[in-house]
């Protein structure tokens, strides 16, 4: 095993296990250091490295860095699409990881058709019922109430249809967050609600 075959280990150990201990500062130092040991060594085009991407973008959110974060996984999402194609299922939750970043950069417009990709990628290759989709909808349900662009019926509808879809795959799996599923409850009401008043006037 080469040196920096060791390097690059010793350095991904240490900084999970910094991470671990919420010690994110020097736990990003060590991740540093794990990616520049990694890219010498494997080169650019590894899904290995887009996988530790990944994980330094979460070190960074966070410490709620987000420009920081909107980096390093927009790199994540970008090696991984080299490595395996633009519509593998495991771009769903990088690509969600990026919209959020974006989302609170208030970069609403941008974080939009993030999380739109990610759905759709994620409808065709997880199945109807994936939990993972149901945080997906959510979010970007919360993303549209911010596009300015959006008239306010356009936004109540996405709202209602998105926020169904994702009570539809919490119900389908036990064990959800009971305080999700009333969060996402209120949200609907009241977007249901906002549409009722707009039909009647």
């Amino acid at each position: 095993e080469s040196s920096d075959t060791n390097e690059w280990n010793a350095a991904a150990v240490r900084a999970e296990a910094l991470a671990e201990q919420s010690a994110f500062d020097d736990a990003i130092i060590a991740g540093n250091e794990a990616l520049t040991s990694a890219v010498a060594h494997f080169g650019t085009n590894n899904i290995g490295i887009a996988k530790y991407l990944r994980f330094l973008g979460g070190l960074h959110w966070r410490k709620q860095n987000w420009r920081d974060a909107e980096d390093f996984l927009s790199r994540a999402v970008s090696m991984r699409e080299r490595v395996l194609g633009s519509n593998d299922a495991s771009l769903v939750t990088p690509l969600n990881d990026l919209a959020g970043s974006l989302f609170n950069q208030n970069k609403y417009e941008f974080a939009e058709p993030v999380y739109r990709r990610a759905a759709m990628i994620g409808e065709r290759t997880l199945g109807s019922n994936d939990a993972n989709l149901a945080a997906l909808y959510d979010n970007y349900a919360n993303c549209v109430t911010k596009i300015s662009r959006l008239s306010f019926g356009e936004k109540e509808e996405v709202i209602v249809k998105y926020k169904r879809r994702a009570l539809r795959i919490l119900d389908a799996n036990s064990g959800s967050d009971d305080l999700t599923v009333l969060r996402i409850l209120r949200d609907l009401a009241a977007a249901c609600s906002d549409l009722e008043k707009r039909v009647d006037a």
